[in-house]
């Protein structure tokens, strides 16, 4: 399948990065640094915000996307990386492989898995409903939240953007972890952070 441009560059205006969004790139940020790296391919370039913040802490971002309109450092999908094997050390994916009918996500998966040297930060929508929340004070320890989510038990339907969701039938955290071992990837941490609910991090190593 032929990937298609989904937005117009405009669509990453203000509207876009509501409040939930920025705690999204926040964590983006936090787990990709968390692997020390010097080299990043960011897959899927957005709005740049996530690039430009990496770049002002000294690592060296290279974007790769398929709208020639945000111009991107590599025209190309996440599909078929044009890069050898090993070439960054860390692969960043935000909210971008959701836009991949299932089997290419899997495809681009073992993609990122390829050209990674130390592993990937991968993030998707997770539409399980939250059946409880609360937050609570540990002494010398600080907060810590707690809550539970439960499959939605909805099937996805193309909104002309997401082909798929975790926690939709069919696609559940089970499977989506399952694949991205099976792509070669040993998940270090994957979290759905109270603040962002409807996000699904994952920290990947090779």
């Amino acid at each position: 399948m032929q990937d298609a441009i989904q937005v117009p560059k405009s669509h990453y205006d203000m509207k876009y990065d509501h409040k939930a969004r920025w705690l999204s790139y926040w964590y983006q940020i936090q787990l990709v640094m968390s692997f020390k790296p010097e080299t990043v391919l960011e897959v899927g370039l957005g709005n740049a915000l996530v690039r430009n913040y990496l770049v002002r802490q000294g690592v060296r971002v290279t974007t790769i996307d398929i709208d020639e309109e945000l111009h991107p450092d590599i025209l190309g999908s996440a599909t078929d990386i044009p890069a050898g094997d090993n070439t960054y050390d860390v692969v960043l994916a935000g909210q971008i492989i959701e836009h991949l009918p299932y089997e290419d996500a899997k495809k681009a998966m073992r993609e990122i898995h390829r050209v990674c040297a130390k592993g990937a930060m991968i993030s998707v929508p997770d539409s399980r409903k939250t059946l409880f929340k609360a937050g609570f004070h540990i002494p010398k320890i600080g907060w810590k939240d707690l809550f539970v989510k439960i499959p939605s038990g909805k099937v996805h339907e193309f909104d002309g953007q997401h082909y798929w969701e975790i926690g939709k039938r069919g696609h559940s955290l089970k499977k989506v972890r399952k694949d991205l071992g099976d792509a070669g990837f040993t998940i270090e941490s994957d979290m759905v952070p109270a603040d962002v609910p409807t996000k699904h991090f994952f920290r990947l190593e090779k």
